[in-house]
């Protein structure tokens, strides 16, 4: 996996820190994770952080756009074209292990 951010380590101290409460997300991750392969708890600890954080910014820039109508459309076009990517892509990678298997 790429290198993360400097705001990517941050939100994953972020995550860290709440690990030891099962109430929470990290928590209910760490503990699925407990008796995991060392470098895959990484990797899942990475994709957590890169996600942590983009829910972040998304967070961001929907307040940021509350009372603004076109920065609002602009906001929501962004959010389609992501969802877009991100179902072409699953489709994507479906269609590749139909065919493997």
């Amino acid at each position: 996996m790429n290198e993360l951010t400097q705001e990517q380590k941050e939100a994953l101290e972020r995550f860290k820190q709440t690990k030891d409460d099962p109430e929470t997300i990290a928590g209910f991750f760490y503990k699925l994770l407990e008796g995991a392969d060392p470098i895959f708890k990484e990797f899942m600890e990475e994709k957590a952080a890169v996600m942590m954080h983009a829910g972040h910014k998304i967070g961001e820039e929907l307040a940021a756009s509350e009372n603004d109508p076109k920065k609002k459309a602009e906001v929501a076009k962004k959010l389609q074209a992501l969802a877009s990517k991100i179902n072409s892509s699953v489709q994507k990678n479906t269609k590749k292990e139909s065919k493997e298997e």
